[in-house]
């Protein structure tokens, strides 16, 4: 296996030699974590931490040196990439935007390994990102669903605890309804072929979505009504033609 510690007799430490077969150099790291390395036994912990990652396929030379350098962004949009396919157009755009635009730049400023980010991490992400408390939720959740992804495919040991939703200070926006008459009035407005979509929204409190999605039944729903009224004469017959009562109150 790559690697070896030896000692340093002028400066009394241990330090780790290690050949990078990526960059084709010998480096010679002398601090683990932050710390020199005096005693032999935080040497051989370096070491072994060195060793594991190049039995993962997780090794990267700028982990151990003094240029620090994050896994997250390029774990990131490999994820992306690779579930491109299982999402919506809004949803990979939203995912994106996440990426490029919040989770990148954190991560550029504070380089940490996808095994680092812990609740702490997470919470100074939450603080960093500039958007509204659910704006903020939506980029903490692409980086939960990242690192959900990560933990079942054995790249992270467990799931960091996220922050509590009170945390990211959702305000739920005020519904102002438009007086009664007026509604009438803007609906009025609309071509009468454009009208029914309209209607129906406003006595059944779906959103615009949901209404286009149930527009072809509302359809069918309107013309078998109209047929039958229109061979029921101009009032309300008692029962159809068919012997059927009607459906509706007087």
């Amino acid at each position: 296996m790559t690697g070896s510690i030896q000692y340093h007799k002028e400066r009394k430490l241990y330090y780790v030699q290690w050949y990078d077969r990526r960059t084709k150099k010998t480096y010679k790291i002398y601090k683990y974590r932050g710390e020199y390395l005096y005693d032999i036994r935080l040497a051989e912990k370096l070491l072994a931490c060195m060793q594991a990652d190049v039995e993962n396929g997780t090794f990267r030379i700028e982990k151990y040196t003094e240029d620090r350098w994050t896994d997250v962004i390029p774990y990131l949009n490999g994820w992306l990439d690779t579930i491109k396919p299982t999402l919506s157009p809004a949803t990979y755009k939203d995912y994106q935007n996440s990426i490029k635009n919040h989770l990148t730049p954190y991560f550029q400023e504070n380089p940490v390994q996808l095994h680092e980010i812990q609740y702490d991490v997470l919470l100074k992400l939450l603080n960093f990102i500039s958007r509204s408390g659910k704006g903020k939720a939506n980029v903490m959740y692409c980086l939960h669903r990242c690192l959900v992804y990560a933990w079942r495919s054995g790249r992270i040991s467990a799931m960091p605890s996220f922050p509590e939703r009170g945390d990211y200070n959702i305000v739920d926006p005020a519904i102002v309804w438009i007086p009664e008459d007026r509604q009438i009035k803007i609906i009025e407005a609309i071509p009468v072929i454009h009208q029914p979509i309209f209607w129906f929204l406003k006595y059944h409190l779906r959103r615009p979505s949901e209404a286009m999605a149930l527009y072809p039944y509302i359809r069918m729903i309107m013309i078998s009504t109209w047929m039958h009224l229109s061979f029921g004469g101009p009032y309300l017959p008692a029962s159809l033609s068919t012997g059927l009562k009607r459906g509706w109150s007087t």
